[in-house]
């Protein structure tokens, strides 16, 4: 299975906008009434001080393992970075961006929103034929991470976020390929065993 996480970064986009007036509350409350926070997709080299506080999602691994006989388990993770521009307001700003990622962290961690459809991913079910919606079935937020920058004008806070997709395959990905002599480059998959009763 190939699962594209720049879809899985959409659709945990979609989440958090979800929340837009959460989170843009704490926002207003330290810098003003007409800041809110951009969100990006993808880590940016440098950013103007205007786009700050940003959120930027950027996709960091996807491994494959078997789950069970039949359905294998893809892992995604993305990494969260917050970044705040504090200016001169050293130690306000550690209470801003504590607030905000705290609040981040926990709208991905509530249970309504560990599991969700991924914008855009369909895949093809092996048993039935069809074309259906694949869907994130677990996941969960790594420690978050607080940090400054050397001269202290900026703050941030990072942190991953993974997920677990499952992929089931039907019976017809489970062949056996007999290599004949001098054939040595014919794969070989030996389909499952079954027990007669």
């Amino acid at each position: 299975m190939y699962c594209d996480p720049s879809k899985v970064v959409l659709s945990l986009h979609s989440i958090l906008e979800n929340y837009r007036p959460q989170y843009d509350s704490i926002v207003r409350e330290w810098e003003g009434k007409d800041r809110k926070l951009n969100i990006y997709h993808g880590l940016r080299k440098t950013l103007p001080n205007d786009a700050f506080p940003s959120l930027e999602l950027e996709p960091q691994t996807g491994d494959e393992e078997w789950y069970s006989c039949r359905v294998t388990m893809v892992t995604i993770s993305i990494q969260f970075l917050l970044t705040i521009y504090v200016g001169t307001r050293y130690e306000e700003a550690v209470k801003y961006a504590g607030a905000l990622a705290s609040l981040m962290a926990q709208i991905l961690g509530l249970p309504a929103n560990r599991q969700f459809s991924i914008i855009g991913q369909d895949r093809y079910d092996t048993t039935t034929g069809d074309i259906i919606q694949s869907y994130v079935w677990d996941s969960e937020v790594g420690g978050v991470n607080y940090a400054s920058t050397r001269d202290g004008a900026y703050r941030q806070a990072e942190w991953t976020w993974s997920g677990k997709i499952l992929e089931p395959y039907g019976p017809q990905h489970f062949v056996r390929y007999e290599i004949q002599p001098g054939n040595l480059s014919a794969p070989i998959i030996i389909m499952p065993f079954e027990i007669k009763k």
